[in-house]
């Protein structure tokens, strides 16, 4: 009975292991393709767009889009395409 509790239990850490490294590869494919889904929409290529804040839903992605010292929110819903904004500057006014 122990061998198979023991046993069970390996297969259990290695299926949390695989999964937890199988996380780590989708975040880097996701957040090249945010890159290249904001490139057409900031005007900067790809590899000069950092991402931040990349949130995946089941409907909804968004991500923050940085490039040339501009910030971009970025958002994509489902297979369409994604859309961004340029984050306004505050003036004097706002702050008061």
């Amino acid at each position: 009975m122990m061998k198979k509790v023991k046993m069970l239990f390996g297969v259990m850490c290695c299926f949390v292991a695989f999964c937890f490294l199988l996380s780590f590869t989708g975040c880097g494919a996701a957040n090249s393709m945010a890159r290249t889904m904001s490139s057409g929409q900031v005007g900067c290529p790809p590899d000069s767009i950092i991402i931040e804040n990349l949130v995946n839903g089941l409907v909804t992605n968004s991500w923050i889009a940085k490039c040339e010292g501009r910030t971009y929110y970025c958002s994509q819903t489902a297979d369409g395409p994604a859309y961004c904004k340029e984050k306004k500057m505050e003036s004097s006014k706002d702050k008061k």
